[in-house]
């Protein structure tokens, strides 16, 4: 709006539009600027030091997500390793267990005993050689007949022994086991692997005040017609195969399972000694 004086007339009041030169930009130019304003705006980007600090915290949280997988796949491992080694101690221990639990021997001091029977029954338990594994045989009525109506009973001849060296020098528990008692129990039975890579097999039997020295035979007169209380079992193995070894296993480590068995049918047989009344069980 501006005031503009005619002569003769006096002030007259009017509107006129301003020339296009009044305006420095154009409607164009501000869209222009604009848009320029804009692209620098977005061509600044990061500091290098920015990108620096980003680039290391996405190392830093690259290694420690590798080194806890890491982590996570060498206890997989390990447990694994390790499940395998409890599970061959356990069959072992179970199998030994069982069959102590099924021992018998005939009490030649029972009115019903028949001195004319054919089948014997024993428990016999020696250390072997300069090895010093525990070799066990013994009757027991832990027999399972795989066949229907086959002429087989629960009574069977069992033997555990350490043997069967492979080609890596390892030794390993063998079980054998007859489908009936033989009458020479001193003839060789079929044996198969029960446990591999064993380092040490005990059997000590409960005398009535302590541990046996790994000895005792049903048909000896100091044990006569006697089965011990209990018996000691400790299996030790090593934790790694023959073949994951480079140098001598016998510096490499090992697991053990140790078990004291009840032996049931053992109640009313006199112990070779005296049971002692100050026995500290947990020291034993």
């Amino acid at each position: 709006m501006h005031l503009k004086l005619q002569p003769g007339y006096g002030i007259r009041l009017g509107i006129s539009v301003c020339p296009n030169n009044f305006f420095p930009l154009k409607e164009e130019d501000l869209l222009r600027n604009e848009i320029e304003t804009l692209d620098h705006t977005s061509q600044q980007g990061f500091t290098l030091l920015e990108v620096v600090m980003s680039l290391s915290i996405i190392l830093i949280l690259s290694i420690t997500s590798a080194s806890i997988m890491n982590s996570s796949f060498e206890l997989r491992a390990a447990l694994s390793k390790q499940g395998k080694i409890n599970h061959r101690l356990s069959v072992a221990m179970n199998k030994i267990s069982v069959d102590l639990h099924h021992v018998f021997i005939l009490d030649v001091k029972d009115p019903n005993y028949n001195p004319e029977r054919k089948t014997k029954a024993q428990f016999k338990l020696r250390v072997t050689g300069l090895s010093g594994f525990s070799e066990l045989s013994m009757t027991t009525m832990n027999h399972e007949s795989l066949l229907a109506n086959s002429n087989e009973g629960d009574q069977t001849w069992v033997v555990y022994r350490v043997s069967g060296k492979d080609e890596a020098g390892r030794v390993h528990l063998l079980r054998g086991e007859t489908k009936v008692i033989p009458q020479n129990l001193e003839e060789e039975i079929p044996m198969q692997i029960l446990a591999r890579n064993i380092k040490s097999f005990k059997l000590q039997p409960w005398n009535g005040t302590d541990w046996e020295r790994d000895r005792w035979d049903t048909e000896k007169s100091d044990w006569r017609g006697k089965l011990p209380k209990m018996v000691k079992v400790e299996i030790e193995t090593y934790e790694e195969d023959a073949e994951e070894v480079e140098e001598d296993y016998g510096e490499g480590p090992s697991s053990w399972l140790r078990s004291e068995i009840f032996l049931p049918r053992s109640f009313g047989s006199k112990e070779p000694k005296e049971p002692s009344t100050n026995i500290i069980w947990d020291k034993i």
